[in-house]
């Protein structure tokens, strides 16, 4: 799984926990894993992307 499956799979089940009303925790504790993953991914993506102009 990459990491855009898993940050599309987070979405979907913060989504899921939005839309029927889930406990704050719940929702909470899940937002702040997909954040931490979406900045991982940026980080990433960047360290990837990134060349020596000359």
């Amino acid at each position: 799984m990459t990491i855009d499956d898993k940050i599309t799979f987070l979405r979907d089940e913060l989504n899921k926990l939005l839309l029927s009303n889930a406990n704050y925790d719940e929702i909470y504790k899940l937002s702040v894993a997909l954040d931490k993953l979406i900045t991982k991914y940026y980080v990433e993506h960047k360290k990837n992307n990134s060349t020596i102009k000359s």
